[in-house]
């Protein structure tokens, strides 16, 4: 059906594509690791029209995007995407968490 939403899973992402509204959303699925576990508990609900949502905290949104980045090679959508989210939040973002997560993250990446 013309300009009805689409949705595509590739393992962790789940995509939602509606052409008429020329919106797209990705759905990232969560994994056990403690990073996720962390990102889920911050979540917080907004209403998104009309409907209320849970969403990721900006701090969360900026770490995941810097590892997907890393995850797909350097993608620089990601990296765009992420320096955004800290431009729009950079007066209110929980620096001290943003720190923790970087370094637990870079410390749990495998060596080369």
């Amino acid at each position: 059906m013309v300009g009805s939403p689409q949705v595509v899973q590739r393992r962790e992402e789940l995509d939602a594509d509606a052409p008429t509204m020329q919106r797209r959303v990705d759905f990232w699925l969560l994994t056990d690791s403690a990073f996720d576990r962390s990102r889920f508990s911050r979540r917080y609900r907004e209403k998104v029209l009309g409907l209320g949502i849970y969403v990721p905290t900006p701090e969360d949104t900026i770490l995941a995007k810097l590892q997907w980045a890393k995850a797909s090679g350097g993608s620089e959508r990601h990296i765009m995407d992420a320096l955004r989210v800290y431009e729009v939040q950079a007066g209110t973002l929980d620096v001290e968490y943003l720190d923790l997560w970087a370094r637990i993250l870079r410390e749990a990446e495998p060596e080369a």
